[in-house]
């Protein structure tokens, strides 16, 4: 068995821990902590002319709204979920379980940075940098039912491309004066 520090900031963003030797009596078994690079995916660059009110390219749809920073995806509990910006520098999000979503969701917050979002174990994460330019970050367990902002980071990124369901989704921001969140889905 390893031991598992209890500082969240070291669990959070690995992949586990890699059993070396034993030791006896009550002392546990020494162990090496694995973690993975995670590198963010850059914001694709649609082609095409866009749309003059929505600002998507044309092999994007708009899935509404006026965002401020490049979007950022997480696959959670069987959904697809979607973090933004919005104008007044609180995050938005929608999730779908197919190609429908939910509509926008406001979590809060105030920043002029992109969200980044990560998912470790059954929870999922949405941190910003705030106006004060420390990290926050919101928890959820359900996908629905986000905690309060707490001061820290969890290691997100900006992730603006997933495969869920046999399907690649491609979130970005529109090119417009009035951008909405444009997603193309192959």
């Amino acid at each position: 068995m390893c031991w598992k520090a209890v500082n969240s900031s070291a669990i959070l963003g690995t992949t586990g821990y890699n059993f070396v030797s034993g030791l006896s009596g009550t002392q546990p078994n020494l162990c090496t902590f694995v973690t993975t690079a995670v590198t963010p995916t850059p914001t694709p660059t649609p082609t095409g002319t866009p749309n003059t009110s929505t600002g998507c390219a044309p092999d994007y749809i708009s899935l509404g709204g006026i965002i401020s920073t490049d979007p950022t995806t997480s696959i959670f509990n069987n959904r697809i979920y979607v973090f933004t910006t919005g104008t007044d520098g609180s995050i938005y999000y929608q999730y779908s379980s197919n190609t429908t979503f939910s509509g926008w969701n406001n979590l809060g917050g105030g920043t002029s940075s992109a969200s980044m979002s990560i998912v470790v174990g059954s929870t999922l994460y949405v941190e910003v940098i705030g106006t004060d330019s420390k990290h926050y970050y919101k928890s959820s367990t359900d996908g629905l039912t986000f905690s309060a902002w707490t001061e820290g980071t969890v290691n997100a990124q900006t992730n603006p491309v997933t495969v869920f369901s046999g399907k690649t989704y491609t979130f970005v921001k529109g090119v417009n004066n009035t951008p909405n969140l444009c997603v193309k889905i192959q």
